[in-house]
């Protein structure tokens, strides 16, 4: 995974680049590779942070004690990526049985997804209410959503990458060489 320094995000500041082109193409790109909603945001987390605390104080994070290991990290964007002041933020579905349905699906598919997912949801709780039925969780189908998501993530940051390298040379802006190096 590409960390990239202060420096970087600083020189990024400094280039003119056409933002909104960038951010219609990143969001674009990410619903082709199946995430579900796209945003940006600053990495103030002052507000949320206090809300994690309660719930990690109420013991909703289960068996997952990377969650209470990792709060500082959590209150601090600045301990993952030096300098950053946007956050891109990517939700995707669970739902593994509509990977078919996925980023080749057609406009008419599409418009149908949503009654693919209403029928799974029904048909899953059915069987929850079979006793004699084990059922297997819908995440826990298929591919380690983990690997799933962090394969994507990587090919995202990679083509935004080679965007912003695209638009730069384009435009014929010549940047510090330090930014060169940490781009290759």
């Amino acid at each position: 995974m590409h960390r990239h320094s202060h420096a970087f995000s600083q020189e990024l500041q400094e280039v003119d680049l056409p933002w909104q082109d960038l951010r219609i193409w990143l969001e674009d790109r990410a619903k082709e590779l199946g995430f579900a909603d796209f945003r940006i945001t600053n990495t103030d987390v002052s507000e949320a942070y206090p809300q994690l605390i309660e719930w990690l104080d109420q013991g909703f994070h289960g068996d997952m004690s990377y969650m209470e290991e990792h709060q500082q990290v959590r209150s601090n964007p600045e301990a993952l990526q030096a300098g950053a002041i946007r956050s891109i933020c990517l939700t995707m579905p669970y739902l593994t049985q509509l990977e078919d349905v996925g980023s080749t699906k057609s406009k008419q598919q599409d418009s149908h997804s949503e009654d693919l997912v209403e029928d799974l949801i029904t048909r899953e709780e059915k069987r929850l209410e079979q006793s004699n039925q084990a059922v297997i969780s819908l995440y826990a189908r298929g591919r380690d959503y983990h690997k799933v998501i962090r394969s994507r993530l990587q090919t995202l940051a990679q083509e935004f990458e080679e965007k912003i390298q695209e638009y730069i040379h384009q435009a014929g802006l010549r940047i510090n060489p330090a930014f060169e190096n940490m781009t290759q």
